[in-house]
């Protein structure tokens, strides 16, 4: 295996063996091994294994501001998929010696529609990813399994009332494919309802679940070519 110093974007082509790289913000590597190929623009650490695989990426909060769900320069975007789901929560009681009971945040649950063909599952209903714990984002396309897990970097008030955040995540983790193998950076906007319960949550419904109605368009970025 040899390395190579460098600048360079994030790109992938892999196949066989199990490698792991550590490297520096702003540097490139590349191993050449025969059929595998890397470079790297940020700071991250790598985990490769034969056949299905992912990559951990860390894509630097740090580089963000306050405040701001804008992706750090040198991002650009990918594609924008509206989603339709839930956020779930759970009646629970605080382990306080006064115990107070709340809705507490487990999971999104919700599909990603396109209007591309190459990004649909196939079965005529414009679905092209699901979205759920993690929070994790995966492809259903033809032939595509990649994916993306997130990381928080930046919450802002929704510009709906009563609506959950907009965000901005960076990519943690990626599975190799068409739609989700070079994200970098996910935008959470344009969020529509979702937010806990008001009220319903107390000892005598502790371990109800409360599914909440949500949309929102994610936007996923990529490296500048």
């Amino acid at each position: 295996t040899h390395f190579y110093a460098g600048r360079g974007k994030l790109s992938t082509q892999i196949k066989t063996e199990q490698v792991i790289f550590l490297w520096k913000s702003g540097s490139k590597l590349m191993a050449d091994n025969g059929s595998i190929l890397l470079t790297i623009d940020t700071t991250a650490s790598l985990v490769l294994s034969t056949s299905t695989f992912s990559m951990f990426i860390h894509a630097d909060c740090t580089q963000t501001l306050p405040n701001d769900i804008k992706p750090p320069l040198g991002n650009v975007l990918k594609l924008t998929l509206p989603a339709k789901g839930i956020q779930v929560y759970d009646c629970k009681g605080s382990s306080n010696a006064t115990v107070t009971y709340s809705w507490v945040f487990r999971s999104p649950v919700a599909t990603l529609s396109s209007g591309e063909d190459e990004n649909r599952d196939g079965n005529g209903n414009g679905n092209a990813a699901i979205h759920y714990a993690g929070p994790r984002w995966k492809s259903i396309g033809y032939r595509d399994d990649s994916a993306v897990q997130g990381t928080k970097c930046q919450s802002i008030v929704s510009d709906n009332l009563n609506a959950i955040p907009q965000l901005l995540l960076s990519a943690a983790q990626v599975t190799p494919g068409h739609l989700f193998g070079d994200v970098t950076f996910i935008q959470r906007v344009n969020t529509v309802g979702g937010i806990a319960p008001a009220s319903g949550c107390d000892a005598t419904t502790v371990g109800v679940e409360a599914d909440v109605p949500y949309t929102a368009d994610y936007k996923f970025y990529k490296a500048e070519d």
